[in-house]
C-alpha cells in the first residue's frame, strides 16, 4: 500500500485542499492512512472531510467505533 503523501506530488495535495477549503470553510480535509506494519484492519477511505470544532480525539474515537464495526461484520 502506498502512501498518499508519496503517490500525489506537495503541489496538487495543496491545490486540492485550497480548493476544498474554500468550498467548505467550515470543515477540514484530512488525510488518515494504516501505518504499513499496523495489524488493525484496513481503512476503507483515506479521505475525510472533518468539522472545524471536531478534535482528534473525537475523530479517533469516530474512527475506532467504524473499525470495530467492520471487524464484527
Amino acid at each position: 500500500m502506498g502512501s498518499f503523501k508519496k503517490e500525489h506530488p506537495f503541489e496538487k495535495r495543496q491545490a486540492e485542499s485550497q480548493r476544498i477549503r474554500f468550498k467548505y470553510s467550515d470543515r477540514i480535509p484530512v488525510i488518515c492512512e494504516k501505518a504499513d506494519r499496523s495489524d488493525i484492519p484496513d481503512i476503507d477511505k483515506k479521505k475525510y472531510l472533518v468539522p472545524a470544532d471536531l478534535t482528534v480525539g473525537q475523530f479517533v474515537g469516530t474512527n475506532v467505533e467504524h473499525l470495530q464495526r467492520a471487524e464484527r461484520l
